[in-house]
């Protein structure tokens, strides 16, 4: 199973329609370069409530549901509390995901690419963590 093909091929797009390494006119942008158009199509992909079909795949093959359409920064447990006064009281584990090398990725790439890049392996990372948790619970 290739659970993160999907997101690699992103990623792929992402770098191969860079334009840090294009040559520029002057002082200008370069003459060739990603349209917004190209950077809006690979970043709907990454934002796409549909989870890559192998990540999906790899989901039901452990018999327990996920939840894909959550927002990043929303925890699906508490999002009754969100906008309102009310309090529980809950343990929670928090997680911090270091991509390593991520600063030097601006040294290769413009921000452009650097935004579509770490946003496909969040979420790539924020999938396969979901999935681990409902293994673990």
């Amino acid at each position: 199973m290739k659970i993160y093909d999907d997101y690699l091929q992103i990623i792929k797009d992402a770098v191969e329609s860079d334009t840090s390494n294009q040559f520029s006119k002057g002082l200008g942008s370069p003459i060739y370069g990603r349209t917004n158009e190209q950077f809006k199509a690979i970043l709907n992909r990454i934002e796409d409530k549909e989870i890559a079909s192998e990540m999906k795949m790899f989901s039901e093959g452990l018999g327990r549901p996920v939840n894909y359409n959550q927002q990043l920064g929303l925890h699906p447990s508490f999002a009754h509390l969100k906008n309102t006064d009310n309090v529980e009281e809950h343990y929670i584990v928090s997680v911090f995901i270091d991509i390593k090398g991520s600063t030097n990725l601006f040294k290769k790439f413009d921000k452009e690419t650097n935004f579509l890049i770490t946003n496909a392996i969040i979420k790539s990372r924020n999938t396969y963590c979901s999935n681990i948790w409902r293994i673990c619970s």
